[in-house]
């Protein structure tokens, strides 16, 4: 299995490794048998949130699929974010939703001062609820506690999932918009993937 795991708006592919721990907090994961063996895709969203999905979907995936030797099925495909990956995960839930079965959307939100965009999305998903809760497995949305930069929004996101009927789960902790936060949801979160 593939999880695909997105960067916020201030850092690289590389944040998750260096400043995410996320090699370290996953290897110490599966040394004690608490996640299943997977790939860990970083890819680089210093992109427009449209192009990042339309190369995620129709370059990246399919990249790694062609040249290493994993699995090519929703199920199991995972596709987390925070901040602004958390947007672009939103993004792909919006579009091309089917590719991944597992969506994390970490300290995000769309911004409701962007009424027009925020219509938008809300009008969107509206329309692809039902197509949602057929086909993913998983959705969690997670915040840093109301330190968070990205509560407000956040909770007003959430809220919209809600009314669709989408189905979801929420967390949220102390830590706010930070790598504390975020070690401690990949921690908590990486052990229920593919499952």
């Amino acid at each position: 299995p593939v999880f695909y795991l997105v960067h916020g708006g201030g850092d690289n592919d590389s944040g998750w490794a260096q400043l995410g721990a996320a090699n370290l907090i996953l290897d110490n994961l599966y040394a004690e048998g608490k996640i299943v063996p997977m790939v860990v895709v970083m890819p680089d969203g210093h992109i427009d949130s449209d192009v990042f999905v339309k190369d995620l979907c129709t370059d990246v995936v399919p990249f790694i699929e062609e040249n290493y030797n994993v699995y090519s099925d929703p199920s199991h495909r995972a596709l987390g974010g925070l901040s602004n990956g958390g947007l672009q995960t939103m993004k792909v839930i919006l579009g091309p939703h089917q590719m991944f079965d597992t969506y994390l959307v970490l300290s995000s939100g769309w911004f409701p001062q962007r009424e027009e965009e925020y219509s938008a999305n809300v009008k969107k998903l509206n329309s692809v609820a039902e197509e949602l809760n057929k086909h993913v497995k998983m959705l969690i949305f997670t915040q840093g506690g109301p330190e968070d930069i990205a509560y407000e929004n956040g909770q007003k996101t959430v809220a919209e999932f809600a009314k669709a009927g989408v189905k979801y789960e929420y967390t949220e902790g102390p830590g706010g918009h930070t790598w504390y936060t975020w070690r401690y949801n990949l921690r908590d979160l990486a052990p229920r993937l593919f499952r």
